[in-house]
């Protein structure tokens, strides 16, 4: 049975309320490795095989362990059921810093494609807890305004809860109407803005947001698989202020929401 999408309503504007009461310290390769194994035999029954890159050392993140491991094996099975025939279905580990990064994509006959990235922020580093409110302060732009418009809802609140932690007031829409809708109320200093999106997408998001008062001077942020250069330039003609291909770099994105707070 395929998964599906709350809507706006039933999951609630606030990535805050979202938050899970079964959250605690886990190990992200062991819940990767739960959801590997979970996934695998739907896998393997469509043809196509799991690739995973997994770092040596220990990464610890807080989390629902359980929720988390469903997140990650929902991207797996999305990008096997999607996938021509015979692919690889590849999931990648970046950890820099106080970041890590989980990306989902499939490589098979055509070019590869990105089903899945999901972005949290590491509870230990180099050893010893680390306090990330204080010591990201400044660094992804605390006190901004940021709606995410998003439709895969697991994604949009591990990246609405991470934003929130760093001092952010965040809010979540899955469809164009709730964003233009939210975005009314909540007057949004950045728009993180998903281009394939149900109802209208992401371009025609922006035009409309653009035509309001509230959205012209908001500073809006593409975050999507769609990477053809012609993708780019339909974004600059919507009124897109940057362009970031999904899986997004965390460090661009953080130096894109600095400069955002030192103007606002």
């Amino acid at each position: 049975m395929e998964k599906q999408n709350p809507t706006n309503h039933e999951f609630g504007q606030s990535a805050r309320g979202l938050a899970s009461t079964g959250e605690e310290l886990v190990g992200l390769v062991s819940v990767i490795r739960d959801a590997i194994d979970s996934a695998r035999p739907e896998v393997e029954n469509l043809g196509h095989r799991i690739e995973a890159s997994l770092p040596d050392r220990a990464i610890v993140v807080r989390a629902d362990p359980e929720r988390l491991t469903r997140v990650f094996a929902d991207m797996i099975l999305g990008a096997a059921r999607k996938a021509p025939p015979a692919s690889r279905v590849v999931l990648d580990v970046v950890h820099e810093a106080s970041w890590v990064q989980v990306t989902v994509s499939e490589a098979g006959e055509r070019m590869g494609h990105v089903y899945g990235n999901v972005g949290l922020a590491t509870e230990f580093e180099a050893g010893k807890p680390r306090d990330l409110s204080e010591s990201a302060k400044g660094v992804l732009g605390s006190g901004l305004r940021i709606l995410i418009v998003e439709d895969h809802p697991d994604t949009a609140i591990s990246f609405g809860k991470l934003l929130e932690a760093l001092g952010n007031e965040v809010r979540i829409a899955t469809n164009g109407p709730d964003a233009l809708a939210i975005g009314q109320e909540f007057r949004p200093d950045v728009v993180l803005l998903d281009i394939g999106l149900p109802f209208m997408n992401g371009f025609e998001i922006a035009r409309k947001l653009r035509e309001r008062y509230w959205g012209r001077s908001a500073v809006v942020i593409a975050t999507t698989a769609w990477d053809q250069e012609e993708d780019k330039r339909n974004s600059v003609a919507a009124g897109i202020d940057h362009h970031l291909v999904k899986p997004v770099d965390p460090i661009g994105l953080a130096k894109l929401l600095a400069d955002t707070a030192k103007s606002h």
